[in-house]
């Protein structure tokens, strides 16, 4: 059961980001006042640099050290992004399908990925040089 609840914050993440991507967007609180260009990619990118780290953060120390594993979790998150953006265009009339949404989508997962990766490998030569060797 403790096993389920450390996933508990990417699943939560992974319903929530469906709701708000195909929900109409009359139905959200008006966020005008932080209006910006690219705003919309840039949450985009959040979202899913936070679906991709709730994904990560679970997973033993040793694994997040794995490229491979890293690689993927970030990849299946882009994925998810991009079908979420299709669901867009098939499902709903409210919401338009957006390339640059794909990809924000991807580049946040991307960046996510990389600073587990970075900092575990960090985390891990900072562990290594610090213990003192015995003779």
């Amino acid at each position: 059961m403790r096993r389920i609840f450390k996933y508990l914050p990417a699943l939560l993440c992974s319903v929530l980001i469906p709701l708000l991507s195909l929900i109409n967007p009359k139905n959200l609180p008006d966020a005008s006042t932080l209006h910006f260009a690219g705003m919309d990619k840039v949450g985009h990118l959040l979202m899913y640099a936070a679906l991709t780290s709730f994904w990560l953060y679970p997973i033993s120390k040793a694994k997040r050290q794995q490229l491979p594993i890293i690689l993927g979790v970030a990849l299946m998150a882009g994925l998810y992004g991009a079908v979420l953006e299709m669901c867009q265009l098939l499902l709903t009339s409210s919401r338009n399908m957006e390339a640059l949404d794909a990809v924000a989508n991807l580049i946040g997962a991307m960046i996510a990925a990389a600073g587990f990766y970075f900092f575990s490998k960090q985390h891990k030569t900072e562990l290594t040089t610090d213990i003192p060797q015995t003779k």
